[in-house]
Protein backbone atom coordinates (compact mmCIF):
# COMPACT_ATOMS: atom_id res chain seq x y z
CA UNK A 1 0.00 0.00 0.00
CA UNK A 2 1.12 3.52 -0.74
CA UNK A 3 1.47 5.76 1.70
CA UNK A 4 -1.90 6.11 3.49
CA UNK A 5 -1.44 10.20 4.57
CA UNK A 6 -0.46 10.48 1.13
CA UNK A 7 -3.65 8.86 -0.04
CA UNK A 8 -5.66 10.96 2.32
CA UNK A 9 -3.91 13.99 1.16
CA UNK A 10 -2.24 14.52 4.57
CA UNK A 11 0.94 14.92 6.45
CA UNK A 12 2.44 12.37 9.07
CA UNK A 13 1.83 14.93 12.02
CA UNK A 14 -2.43 15.00 11.16
CA UNK A 15 -4.18 14.17 14.12
CA UNK A 16 -7.60 12.08 14.01
CA UNK A 17 -9.70 15.35 13.74
CA UNK A 18 -8.53 15.88 10.67
CA UNK A 19 -7.86 12.36 9.50
CA UNK A 20 -11.19 11.89 9.61
CA UNK A 21 -12.38 15.55 8.14
CA UNK A 22 -10.28 14.28 5.16
CA UNK A 23 -11.97 10.84 4.75
CA UNK A 24 -15.57 12.22 5.20
CA UNK A 25 -14.67 14.42 2.13
CA UNK A 26 -12.80 11.94 0.24
CA UNK A 27 -16.54 9.50 0.58
CA UNK A 28 -18.14 12.04 -1.74
CA UNK A 29 -16.13 11.09 -5.15
CA UNK A 30 -15.52 7.33 -4.01
CA UNK A 31 -18.74 5.97 -3.48
CA UNK A 32 -18.97 2.13 -2.94
CA UNK A 33 -21.82 1.64 -5.52
CA UNK A 34 -19.66 3.12 -8.36
CA UNK A 35 -15.99 2.46 -7.49
CA UNK A 36 -16.53 -0.61 -4.68
CA UNK A 37 -11.86 -1.10 -5.16
CA UNK A 38 -11.09 2.69 -4.82
CA UNK A 39 -13.59 2.87 -1.79
CA UNK A 40 -11.75 -0.46 -0.15
CA UNK A 41 -8.25 1.45 -0.84
CA UNK A 42 -9.23 4.49 0.55
CA UNK A 43 -11.19 2.45 3.58
CA UNK A 44 -7.98 0.90 4.24
CA UNK A 45 -5.36 4.02 4.06
CA UNK A 46 -8.07 5.42 6.42
CA UNK A 47 -8.14 2.48 9.20
CA UNK A 48 -4.24 2.46 8.22
CA UNK A 49 -3.54 6.55 9.57
CA UNK A 50 -5.74 5.41 12.30
CA UNK A 51 -3.84 2.66 13.41
CA UNK A 52 -0.81 4.35 12.88
CA UNK A 53 -1.57 7.14 15.75
CA UNK A 54 -2.64 4.58 18.10
CA UNK A 55 0.76 3.46 17.83
CA UNK A 56 2.15 6.79 18.42
CA UNK A 57 0.17 6.90 21.30
CA UNK A 58 0.76 3.88 22.26
CA UNK A 59 5.12 3.64 22.23
CA UNK A 60 4.44 7.75 23.88
CA UNK A 61 2.42 6.64 27.17
CA UNK A 62 5.17 3.88 27.23
CA UNK A 63 7.79 6.02 27.16
CA UNK A 64 6.50 8.58 29.46
CA UNK A 65 5.39 6.53 32.12
CA UNK A 66 7.55 3.13 32.02
CA UNK A 67 9.38 1.59 34.93
CA UNK A 68 13.17 -0.10 34.31
CA UNK A 69 12.24 -2.58 37.37
CA UNK A 70 9.03 -3.66 35.98
CA UNK A 71 8.40 -6.00 33.07
CA UNK A 72 10.13 -5.95 29.62
CA UNK A 73 7.27 -4.63 27.45
CA UNK A 74 8.26 -6.01 23.50
CA UNK A 75 9.33 -2.77 20.94
CA UNK A 76 6.23 -1.53 19.46
CA UNK A 77 5.98 -2.40 15.79
CA UNK A 78 8.23 -0.02 13.62
CA UNK A 79 5.94 2.67 11.84
CA UNK A 80 6.69 1.78 8.12
CA UNK A 81 5.73 -1.92 8.54
CA UNK A 82 1.81 -1.49 8.46
CA UNK A 83 2.51 -0.30 4.85
CA UNK A 84 4.45 -3.16 3.91
CA UNK A 85 3.37 -6.01 1.03
CA UNK A 86 1.62 -8.60 2.83
CA UNK A 87 -0.57 -11.87 1.51
CA UNK A 88 -4.08 -11.68 1.01
CA UNK A 89 -4.76 -14.71 1.40
CA UNK A 90 -2.99 -15.24 4.39
CA UNK A 91 -4.53 -11.91 6.28
CA UNK A 92 -7.95 -13.34 5.26
CA UNK A 93 -7.28 -16.79 6.67
CA UNK A 94 -5.77 -14.78 10.29
CA UNK A 95 -8.92 -12.66 9.99
CA UNK A 96 -11.85 -14.72 7.91
CA UNK A 97 -14.11 -12.60 6.49
CA UNK A 98 -17.65 -11.28 7.78
CA UNK A 99 -19.19 -13.87 5.73
CA UNK A 100 -17.40 -17.34 7.19
CA UNK A 101 -17.38 -16.59 10.93
CA UNK A 102 -19.08 -14.07 13.73
CA UNK A 103 -15.90 -13.39 15.32
CA UNK A 104 -13.74 -10.99 12.43
CA UNK A 105 -11.22 -8.58 13.18
CA UNK A 106 -12.14 -6.00 15.96
CA UNK A 107 -9.50 -3.68 15.31
CA UNK A 108 -10.34 -1.35 12.63
CA UNK A 109 -6.96 -1.82 11.33
CA UNK A 110 -6.95 -5.09 10.41
CA UNK A 111 -6.62 -4.85 6.03
CA UNK A 112 -7.98 -8.59 6.19
CA UNK A 113 -12.23 -7.36 6.37
CA UNK A 114 -13.84 -7.76 3.89
CA UNK A 115 -16.04 -4.78 2.87
CA UNK A 116 -17.68 -6.75 -0.36
CA UNK A 117 -18.81 -9.99 1.93
CA UNK A 118 -19.91 -7.67 4.82
CA UNK A 119 -22.24 -6.12 2.00
CA UNK A 120 -23.11 -9.06 0.54
CA UNK A 121 -23.92 -11.10 3.62
CA UNK A 122 -26.11 -7.71 4.86
CA UNK A 123 -28.29 -7.77 1.80
CA UNK A 124 -29.04 -11.61 1.94
CA UNK A 125 -29.66 -11.58 5.84
CA UNK A 126 -31.96 -8.72 4.78
CA UNK A 127 -33.54 -10.60 2.70
CA UNK A 128 -33.81 -14.02 4.03
CA UNK A 129 -33.75 -13.38 7.79
CA UNK A 130 -36.95 -12.32 10.23
CA UNK A 131 -36.73 -8.94 11.62
CA UNK A 132 -35.56 -11.02 15.11
CA UNK A 133 -33.16 -12.56 13.66
CA UNK A 134 -31.13 -10.00 11.90
CA UNK A 135 -30.95 -8.02 14.70
CA UNK A 136 -29.62 -11.19 16.78
CA UNK A 137 -26.95 -11.21 14.05
CA UNK A 138 -26.06 -7.22 14.55
CA UNK A 139 -26.05 -7.72 17.95
CA UNK A 140 -23.68 -11.38 18.08
CA UNK A 141 -21.06 -9.70 15.73
CA UNK A 142 -18.42 -7.95 18.20
CA UNK A 143 -16.11 -6.78 15.36
CA UNK A 144 -18.84 -4.11 14.67
CA UNK A 145 -18.89 -2.51 18.09
CA UNK A 146 -16.46 -0.02 17.10
CA UNK A 147 -17.45 3.12 16.21
CA UNK A 148 -15.06 3.91 13.75
CA UNK A 149 -15.76 0.82 12.02
CA UNK A 150 -19.55 1.77 11.62
CA UNK A 151 -18.70 4.95 10.37
CA UNK A 152 -16.81 3.42 7.83
CA UNK A 153 -19.53 1.09 6.71
CA UNK A 154 -22.18 3.54 6.98
CA UNK A 155 -22.02 4.01 2.89
CA UNK A 156 -22.18 0.27 2.50
CA UNK A 157 -25.54 0.30 4.64
CA UNK A 158 -27.14 2.79 2.76
CA UNK A 159 -25.91 1.17 -0.84
CA UNK A 160 -27.45 -2.41 0.54
CA UNK A 161 -31.06 -0.42 1.89
CA UNK A 162 -31.22 0.73 -1.80
CA UNK A 163 -30.36 -2.63 -3.22
CA UNK A 164 -33.12 -4.44 -1.35
CA UNK A 165 -37.11 -4.21 -2.04
CA UNK A 166 -38.49 -1.34 -0.82
CA UNK A 167 -40.74 -4.00 2.07
CA UNK A 168 -37.42 -5.04 3.18
CA UNK A 169 -35.87 -1.81 3.90
CA UNK A 170 -38.83 -0.25 5.11
CA UNK A 171 -38.23 -3.35 7.77
CA UNK A 172 -34.71 -2.91 8.76
CA UNK A 173 -34.23 0.78 8.12
CA UNK A 174 -35.05 1.98 11.67
CA UNK A 175 -32.78 -0.98 13.40
CA UNK A 176 -29.85 -0.31 10.70
CA UNK A 177 -30.03 3.46 10.88
CA UNK A 178 -29.84 3.30 14.74
CA UNK A 179 -27.22 0.61 14.99
CA UNK A 180 -24.71 1.98 11.83
CA UNK A 181 -25.42 6.03 14.04
CA UNK A 182 -27.22 6.94 10.78
CA UNK A 183 -30.19 8.72 12.32
CA UNK A 184 -27.94 11.16 13.77
CA UNK A 185 -27.79 15.19 12.83
CA UNK A 186 -23.74 15.08 12.18
CA UNK A 187 -23.59 12.33 9.23
CA UNK A 188 -22.36 13.46 5.84
CA UNK A 189 -24.35 15.20 3.25
CA UNK A 190 -24.33 12.71 0.18
CA UNK A 191 -25.20 10.05 2.69
CA UNK A 192 -28.20 12.19 4.13
CA UNK A 193 -29.38 12.86 0.75
CA UNK A 194 -29.18 8.90 -0.09
CA UNK A 195 -31.17 8.55 3.06
CA UNK A 196 -33.96 10.44 2.12
CA UNK A 197 -34.11 9.02 -1.18
CA UNK A 198 -34.33 5.33 0.32
CA UNK A 199 -37.11 6.34 3.03
CA UNK A 200 -38.94 8.20 -0.51
CA UNK A 201 -38.69 5.01 -2.16
CA UNK A 202 -40.20 3.14 0.91
CA UNK A 203 -42.92 5.61 1.16
CA UNK A 204 -43.69 5.63 -2.41
CA UNK A 205 -44.24 1.67 -2.16
CA UNK A 206 -46.30 1.90 0.75
CA UNK A 207 -48.94 4.63 -1.17
CA UNK A 208 -48.37 2.23 -4.67
CA UNK A 209 -49.38 -1.19 -1.73
CA UNK A 210 -52.26 1.14 -0.28
CA UNK A 211 -53.87 2.09 -3.79
CA UNK A 212 -53.32 -1.49 -4.99
CA UNK A 213 -55.28 -2.75 -1.72
CA UNK A 214 -58.09 -0.99 -2.50
CA UNK A 215 -58.65 -2.85 -5.56
CA UNK A 216 -57.53 -5.99 -4.36
CA UNK A 217 -58.97 -6.40 -0.81
CA UNK A 218 -61.95 -8.67 0.33
CA UNK A 219 -63.76 -5.62 0.83
CA UNK A 220 -63.25 -4.49 -3.40
CA UNK A 221 -65.89 -5.13 -5.90
CA UNK A 222 -65.63 -7.65 -8.57
CA UNK A 223 -65.13 -4.77 -11.10
CA UNK A 224 -62.32 -3.10 -8.84
CA UNK A 225 -60.97 -6.52 -9.23
CA UNK A 226 -60.87 -7.23 -12.45
CA UNK A 227 -59.43 -3.27 -13.19
CA UNK A 228 -56.81 -4.47 -10.83
CA UNK A 229 -56.15 -7.59 -12.94
CA UNK A 230 -56.44 -5.72 -16.61
CA UNK A 231 -53.13 -3.68 -15.54
CA UNK A 232 -51.22 -6.27 -13.52
CA UNK A 233 -51.47 -9.22 -16.39
CA UNK A 234 -51.85 -9.53 -19.91
CA UNK A 235 -54.96 -8.99 -21.67
CA UNK A 236 -57.91 -11.64 -21.21
CA UNK A 237 -60.18 -12.27 -24.29
CA UNK A 238 -63.58 -11.70 -21.68
CA UNK A 239 -62.39 -9.09 -19.64
CA UNK A 240 -61.19 -6.29 -22.05
CA UNK A 241 -64.13 -6.90 -24.06
CA UNK A 242 -66.04 -6.30 -20.97
CA UNK A 243 -64.21 -3.35 -19.58
CA UNK A 244 -64.44 -1.46 -23.28
CA UNK A 245 -68.28 -1.79 -23.34
CA UNK A 246 -69.17 -0.97 -20.33
CA UNK A 247 -68.90 2.68 -20.16
CA UNK A 248 -67.16 4.34 -17.79
CA UNK A 249 -64.63 1.68 -16.96
CA UNK A 250 -61.88 2.58 -19.51
CA UNK A 251 -61.64 6.03 -17.78
CA UNK A 252 -61.35 4.64 -14.02
CA UNK A 253 -58.80 2.07 -15.53
CA UNK A 254 -56.66 4.73 -17.05
CA UNK A 255 -57.25 6.83 -13.22
CA UNK A 256 -55.68 3.35 -11.51
CA UNK A 257 -52.60 3.12 -13.91
CA UNK A 258 -52.06 6.72 -13.06
CA UNK A 259 -52.67 6.80 -9.54
CA UNK A 260 -50.50 3.79 -9.13
CA UNK A 261 -47.56 5.32 -11.21
CA UNK A 262 -47.78 8.71 -9.23
CA UNK A 263 -47.41 6.93 -5.90
CA UNK A 264 -44.49 4.95 -6.98
CA UNK A 265 -42.88 4.97 -10.87
CA UNK A 266 -40.42 2.13 -9.72
CA UNK A 267 -43.13 -0.11 -8.36
CA UNK A 268 -45.70 0.49 -11.37
CA UNK A 269 -42.84 0.18 -14.15
CA UNK A 270 -41.82 -3.21 -12.58
CA UNK A 271 -44.72 -4.59 -11.25
CA UNK A 272 -47.90 -3.14 -14.51
CA UNK A 273 -47.95 -4.80 -17.62
CA UNK A 274 -46.52 -2.02 -19.63
CA UNK A 275 -48.37 -2.90 -23.37
CA UNK A 276 -51.81 -2.69 -21.54
CA UNK A 277 -51.03 0.26 -19.61
CA UNK A 278 -49.84 1.64 -22.62
CA UNK A 279 -52.94 0.87 -25.04
CA UNK A 280 -55.25 2.10 -21.94
CA UNK A 281 -53.51 5.20 -21.79
CA UNK A 282 -53.65 6.04 -25.23
CA UNK A 283 -57.42 4.89 -25.51
CA UNK A 284 -58.64 7.47 -22.92
CA UNK A 285 -56.56 10.34 -24.30
CA UNK A 286 -59.38 12.80 -24.28
CA UNK A 287 -56.59 15.31 -26.40
CA UNK A 288 -56.09 12.86 -29.61
CA UNK A 289 -57.50 10.29 -31.76
CA UNK A 290 -55.46 7.71 -31.82
CA UNK A 291 -55.99 4.29 -32.89
CA UNK A 292 -56.97 2.91 -29.53
CA UNK A 293 -59.69 5.31 -28.71
CA UNK A 294 -60.96 4.97 -32.25
CA UNK A 295 -60.90 1.15 -32.25
CA UNK A 296 -62.79 1.59 -28.64
CA UNK A 297 -65.29 3.91 -30.00
CA UNK A 298 -65.67 2.40 -33.30
CA UNK A 299 -66.58 -0.69 -31.58
CA UNK A 300 -68.76 0.90 -28.85
CA UNK A 301 -70.76 2.09 -31.81
CA UNK A 302 -71.21 -0.61 -34.04
CA UNK A 303 -71.95 -2.80 -31.09
CA UNK A 304 -74.51 -0.49 -29.54
CA UNK A 305 -76.23 0.68 -33.20
CA UNK A 306 -76.61 -3.08 -33.30
CA UNK A 307 -78.67 -3.35 -30.45
CA UNK A 308 -80.98 -0.10 -31.33
CA UNK A 309 -81.58 -1.70 -34.63
CA UNK A 310 -82.47 -4.90 -33.15
CA UNK A 311 -84.79 -3.31 -30.95
CA UNK A 312 -86.64 -1.35 -33.43
CA UNK A 313 -87.14 -4.01 -35.64
CA UNK A 314 -88.55 -5.94 -32.92
CA UNK A 315 -91.02 -3.63 -32.37
CA UNK A 316 -92.13 -3.48 -35.95
CA UNK A 317 -90.87 0.07 -36.73
CA UNK A 318 -91.27 0.83 -40.91
CA UNK A 319 -87.66 0.61 -42.26
CA UNK A 320 -85.35 -2.66 -42.81
CA UNK A 321 -82.74 -3.90 -40.35
CA UNK A 322 -79.91 -2.33 -42.49
CA UNK A 323 -81.21 1.16 -43.36
CA UNK A 324 -82.16 1.40 -38.96
CA UNK A 325 -79.03 -0.35 -37.99
CA UNK A 326 -77.03 2.33 -40.24
CA UNK A 327 -79.41 5.51 -39.10
CA UNK A 328 -78.40 4.72 -35.14
CA UNK A 329 -74.75 4.24 -36.32
CA UNK A 330 -74.44 7.57 -37.57
CA UNK A 331 -76.96 8.63 -34.80
CA UNK A 332 -73.87 7.49 -32.73
CA UNK A 333 -71.11 8.39 -34.20
CA UNK A 334 -71.65 12.38 -35.48
CA UNK A 335 -72.17 13.49 -31.99
CA UNK A 336 -69.35 11.59 -30.23
CA UNK A 337 -67.22 13.12 -33.02
CA UNK A 338 -68.42 16.49 -33.14
CA UNK A 339 -67.75 16.05 -28.80
CA UNK A 340 -64.36 14.70 -29.29
CA UNK A 341 -63.64 17.27 -31.52
CA UNK A 342 -64.72 20.27 -29.47
CA UNK A 343 -62.82 18.60 -26.25
CA UNK A 344 -59.85 17.85 -28.07
CA UNK A 345 -59.33 21.35 -29.28
CA UNK A 346 -59.90 22.91 -25.57
CA UNK A 347 -57.55 20.42 -24.29
CA UNK A 348 -54.64 21.58 -26.58
CA UNK A 349 -55.52 25.19 -26.58
CA UNK A 350 -55.38 24.90 -22.88
CA UNK A 351 -51.81 23.02 -23.25
CA UNK A 352 -50.57 25.90 -25.71
CA UNK A 353 -52.14 28.41 -23.24
CA UNK A 354 -50.14 27.49 -20.14
CA UNK A 355 -46.90 26.94 -22.10
CA UNK A 356 -46.86 30.04 -24.40
CA UNK A 357 -49.82 32.64 -24.22
CA UNK A 358 -50.75 32.70 -20.26
CA UNK A 359 -53.74 33.88 -20.29
CA UNK A 360 -56.55 33.54 -17.78
CA UNK A 361 -59.01 30.55 -18.91
CA UNK A 362 -61.62 31.89 -16.23
CA UNK A 363 -61.54 35.30 -17.94
CA UNK A 364 -61.08 33.77 -21.42
CA UNK A 365 -63.82 31.19 -21.12
CA UNK A 366 -66.18 33.98 -19.46
CA UNK A 367 -65.97 36.11 -22.62
CA UNK A 368 -66.27 33.42 -24.95
CA UNK A 369 -68.71 32.04 -23.64
CA UNK A 370 -71.13 35.57 -23.65
CA UNK A 371 -70.23 36.32 -26.96
CA UNK A 372 -71.14 32.62 -27.89
CA UNK A 373 -74.53 32.65 -25.87
CA UNK A 374 -75.33 35.87 -27.33
CA UNK A 375 -75.31 34.69 -31.10
CA UNK A 376 -77.55 31.65 -30.17
CA UNK A 377 -79.63 33.76 -28.37
CA UNK A 378 -80.16 35.28 -31.60
CA UNK A 379 -81.19 31.87 -33.55
CA UNK A 380 -82.45 30.00 -30.38
CA UNK A 381 -83.95 31.92 -26.85
CA UNK A 382 -83.55 28.90 -25.33
CA UNK A 383 -80.25 28.11 -26.24
CA UNK A 384 -79.13 31.19 -25.39
CA UNK A 385 -80.73 31.55 -22.31
CA UNK A 386 -78.79 27.77 -21.52
CA UNK A 387 -75.68 29.07 -22.73
CA UNK A 388 -75.41 32.34 -20.15
CA UNK A 389 -76.09 30.07 -17.54
CA UNK A 390 -73.67 27.29 -18.04
CA UNK A 391 -71.08 30.52 -18.40
CA UNK A 392 -72.28 31.75 -15.14
CA UNK A 393 -71.70 28.20 -13.34
CA UNK A 394 -68.28 27.95 -14.96
CA UNK A 395 -66.90 31.86 -13.81
CA UNK A 396 -68.89 30.65 -9.97
CA UNK A 397 -66.67 27.84 -10.09
CA UNK A 398 -63.47 29.81 -11.15
CA UNK A 399 -64.74 31.93 -7.92
CA UNK A 400 -66.33 28.88 -5.38
CA UNK A 401 -64.26 28.19 -1.95
CA UNK A 402 -62.05 25.56 -1.65
CA UNK A 403 -62.80 21.77 -3.14
CA UNK A 404 -66.01 23.54 -5.08
CA UNK A 405 -67.68 24.86 -1.73
CA UNK A 406 -69.84 27.36 -2.01
CA UNK A 407 -68.51 30.84 0.46
CA UNK A 408 -68.93 34.41 0.57
CA UNK A 409 -66.97 35.05 -1.86
CA UNK A 410 -69.45 32.35 -4.46
CA UNK A 411 -72.94 34.34 -2.70
CA UNK A 412 -71.91 37.74 -3.42
CA UNK A 413 -70.95 36.84 -6.92
CA UNK A 414 -74.65 34.74 -7.60
CA UNK A 415 -76.15 38.49 -6.12
CA UNK A 416 -73.69 40.72 -8.45
CA UNK A 417 -74.87 38.69 -11.13
CA UNK A 418 -78.38 38.38 -10.53
CA UNK A 419 -78.95 42.24 -9.60
CA UNK A 420 -76.95 42.79 -12.74
CA UNK A 421 -79.16 40.78 -14.83
CA UNK A 422 -82.46 42.42 -13.24
CA UNK A 423 -81.28 45.61 -13.86
CA UNK A 424 -79.96 45.40 -17.20
CA UNK A 425 -83.08 43.95 -18.73
CA UNK A 426 -85.21 46.40 -16.63
CA UNK A 427 -83.50 49.45 -18.36
CA UNK A 428 -83.65 48.22 -21.70
CA UNK A 429 -87.51 47.55 -20.99
CA UNK A 430 -88.12 51.37 -20.08
CA UNK A 431 -85.82 53.04 -22.97
CA UNK A 432 -87.04 50.87 -25.48
CA UNK A 433 -90.66 50.03 -24.76
CA UNK A 434 -92.87 47.50 -26.14
CA UNK A 435 -90.41 47.70 -29.31
CA UNK A 436 -87.19 45.50 -27.68
CA UNK A 437 -87.63 42.30 -28.62
CA UNK A 438 -87.37 39.45 -26.14
CA UNK A 439 -84.44 37.94 -27.06
CA UNK A 440 -82.19 40.95 -27.88
CA UNK A 441 -83.06 42.40 -24.17
CA UNK A 442 -82.06 39.22 -22.18
CA UNK A 443 -79.09 39.20 -24.84
CA UNK A 444 -77.82 42.57 -23.47
CA UNK A 445 -78.81 41.84 -19.53
CA UNK A 446 -76.74 38.62 -20.28
CA UNK A 447 -74.01 40.64 -21.88
CA UNK A 448 -74.01 43.33 -18.72
CA UNK A 449 -73.78 40.97 -15.66
CA UNK A 450 -71.04 38.67 -16.91
CA UNK A 451 -69.10 42.30 -18.14
CA UNK A 452 -69.81 43.36 -14.40
CA UNK A 453 -68.06 40.70 -13.22
CA UNK A 454 -65.28 40.00 -15.53
CA UNK A 455 -64.52 43.56 -15.03
CA UNK A 456 -64.71 43.56 -11.40
CA UNK A 457 -62.02 41.06 -11.18
CA UNK A 458 -59.92 43.13 -13.60
CA UNK A 459 -59.95 46.17 -11.80
CA UNK A 460 -59.38 44.20 -8.19
CA UNK A 461 -56.04 42.50 -9.54
CA UNK A 462 -54.89 46.35 -11.18
CA UNK A 463 -55.83 47.76 -7.80
CA UNK A 464 -54.04 45.34 -5.61
CA UNK A 465 -51.56 44.31 -7.72
CA UNK A 466 -52.62 40.93 -7.67
CA UNK A 467 -52.54 38.33 -10.61
CA UNK A 468 -56.24 36.98 -11.98
CA UNK A 469 -56.54 33.91 -10.54
CA UNK A 470 -55.71 35.38 -6.97
CA UNK A 471 -58.73 38.52 -7.27
CA UNK A 472 -60.79 35.22 -8.58
CA UNK A 473 -60.97 34.29 -5.32
CA UNK A 474 -61.23 37.19 -3.48
CA UNK A 475 -64.44 38.92 -2.54
CA UNK A 476 -63.68 42.10 -3.18
CA UNK A 477 -66.81 44.33 -4.22
CA UNK A 478 -69.16 42.11 -5.56
CA UNK A 479 -71.56 42.65 -2.22
CA UNK A 480 -71.34 46.35 -2.72
CA UNK A 481 -72.07 45.70 -6.62
CA UNK A 482 -75.53 43.85 -5.39
CA UNK A 483 -76.20 46.04 -2.94
CA UNK A 484 -76.15 49.25 -5.21
CA UNK A 485 -78.03 47.25 -7.90
CA UNK A 486 -80.79 46.32 -5.63
CA UNK A 487 -80.65 50.48 -4.84
CA UNK A 488 -80.98 51.18 -8.38
CA UNK A 489 -83.52 49.08 -8.87
CA UNK A 490 -85.58 50.68 -6.52
CA UNK A 491 -85.23 54.31 -7.91
CA UNK A 492 -85.67 52.85 -11.29
CA UNK A 493 -89.16 51.12 -10.46
CA UNK A 494 -89.96 54.32 -7.65
CA UNK A 495 -89.68 56.91 -11.19
CA UNK A 496 -92.10 53.99 -13.35
CA UNK A 497 -94.39 54.15 -11.15
CA UNK A 498 -94.75 57.86 -10.83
Amino acid sequence: MDNPFRMLGLDRNADIPSIKRAYAKLLRTHRPDEDAAAFQRLHEAYEACLQQLRWREQARSEDDHGDESGPVVADPQPADAVFAPCDPDALDAAHPSPGNTATDPTEPGDAGFNVEAFAGELVARMRNDSARAFDAWLESNEWLYSVDRKQALQPIVVQALAQVEPAIAAEHFDPLTRFFALDTVGIDGWLRTQLDLVQRRIHDASRFEHQLRLHTSKYATWTDVQLAKELFGPPHWLRRPFLLLVPGLPGRLATLAQNLHAASPEASEAQLHQPTCRFWDRATDRAGFARERLLVVGIRALLFSLAIAAYVAAIDVDGTFAHNWLVCLLGVLLPWLAYAVIVAGFLRFRRFNQTRLHWDMPTLLACTGSLASAIAMQLQPIAGLIGFAITGLLWLGARGGPEGKANANAWGTIAAAATSFMLAGWLMHLIFGEGLRARHGFTLAGLHAMAMLVLHDVVLAKQRRIPLQAAHLATGWVWWIAAINLALLAVVGWLSTN
